[in-house]
């Protein structure tokens, strides 16, 4: 058992020691975001990347219009003439005789004169050509024609539907 407790004196008495460090406390709730900072200043460039990969080709592109045409250009100046060399060709085979028949010439035929003399005034021959070859020579069948193929040197002439032959021609002499 105990008293009652007295009145309070009027003197406080003299500070206590500090107390020890508390524990500390629990986390508080995060805070509001802040404001944006400054930019700081641009950094040093960095070195060339490696070459990339070559893309797809793409598909080709519409023409264009075509272009007024240019007037003509000066005319170029003259080339030297070509060389031209002729080499004859081999002989061929000696073809076939014709037939002989009768002729209308006068005078003797010898080998002096290259043709055969033929009378004027008979009116014998009405045409007069010379063909290449035989395919020429056969386009040119008509009454009384004369035709001088060069590549047998003969003189023919076409009466009674066929060709007869006048005269063989005597090669000429080469010259080198």
């Amino acid at each position: 058992m105990s008293g009652e407790d007295g009145e309070p004196g009027r003197e406080e008495g003299n500070t206590g020691r500090k107390g020890g460090k508390g524990h500390k406390g629990d986390m508080g709730l995060k805070g509001y975001t802040g404001l944006q900072g400054l930019n700081g200043p641009r950094g040093v460039a960095g070195k060339r990347g490696r070459t990339g990969i070559k893309g797809d080709q793409g598909p080709p592109g519409r023409h264009g219009h075509t272009g007024i045409v240019g007037r003509p250009g000066m005319m170029g100046l003259h080339g030297e003439p070509g060389r031209v060399q002729w080499i004859p060709g081999p002989e061929g085979d000696q073809g076939v005789d014709g037939i002989d028949a009768p002729c209308n010439c006068s005078g003797v035929h010898t080998s002096e004169q290259p043709f055969p003399q033929l009378p004027q005034s008979t009116g014998v021959v009405s045409q007069i050509y010379i063909a290449a070859d035989e395919k020429e020579m056969s386009d040119l069948q008509s009454e009384n024609a004369m035709v001088l193929r060069r590549d047998l040197r003969t003189l023919f002439i076409f009466s009674d539907s066929k060709w007869k032959t006048i005269r063989v021609l005597p090669k000429p002499k080469e010259t080198l």
